[in-house]
């Protein structure tokens, strides 16, 4: 499956040719997501949420070097331009989700690469890192907004499938029969547990085999000011207006 080949590659091109100092600057604001025929460079910063560059196997290292370099300072990112290996110039596209949802999802992904202290307390973990963000299968139809995992203070590893919606988006009991949808597809299936096992930018090897899978509604709220537990799993966030 060519996904998991681009997740290898991508993989072992982080691993054995970024320096820690370039690694450092790309995890601020930027993730890898591979795909079928290229591997996705997305973008968390405030002024390109959810935004994405699409780089071939062999450009993503210097794709990588590119935004540590210009994109993690905010002054250079209004006009955003990436010279690749072939000369080509590629820039950052807007996604399709609602402006809101993804601004959101941008917000809460920040907030995992920050090992912000109260989502851990959530959570039930002592440590909590980002696996990605819109994976899907090929042939699939679910998408999971966020996949994350954290240890526990007994040494258990959970894996935690997020869904996102903005305030005026689906009901959080609909958000949970999607997420739990999603858990139920991909939790057994071969090609999921060798993609994600594979999976470029996680801070250890991991075997999700061994994880107790936990689904999470995150929603929008108008009228809060900070990440708010609801109970049963399910967060509210701020939303502007």
């Amino acid at each position: 499956m060519k996904v998991i080949e681009n997740a290898k590659q991508a993989k072992t091109t982080w691993d054995e040719k970024i320096d820690e100092k370039t690694k450092e600057k790309f995890r601020k604001y930027f993730h890898l997501r591979p795909a079928t025929e290229y591997i996705t460079i997305v973008s968390t910063h405030k002024r390109k949420y959810m935004n994405g560059l699409k780089v071939s196997k062999c450009n993503l290292e210097q794709g990588i070097v590119k935004c540590a370099e210009a994109l993690c300072d905010a002054e250079k990112l209004k006009e955003v331009n990436i010279k690749l290996r072939n000369g080509n110039t590629r820039t950052f596209l807007t996604t399709k989700r609602p402006n809101k949802e993804y601004t959101i999802q941008a917000k809460f992904i920040n907030e995992i690469i920050r090992q912000n202290i109260e989502l851990k307390k959530l959570f039930d973990v002592v440590n909590l890192h980002l696996i990605g963000s819109e994976i899907i299968l090929p042939g699939k139809k679910d998408k999971i907004d966020i996949l994350a995992y954290g240890s526990t203070n007994e040494n258990r590893y959970k894996l935690f499938f997020i869904e996102v919606k903005e305030a005026n988006g689906n009901k959080k009991e609909e958000a949970f029969k999607q997420v739990k949808k999603y858990m139920k597809t991909y939790i057994e299936n071969k090609d999921f547990i060798t993609l994600i096992n594979n999976y470029p930018m996680l801070e250890e090897n991991i075997d999700i085999t061994k994880f107790e899978p936990e689904s999470w509604v995150v929603k929008g709220n108008t009228n809060e000011t900070k990440i708010s537990y609801k109970g049963n799993h399910y967060i509210e966030v701020p939303q502007e207006v």
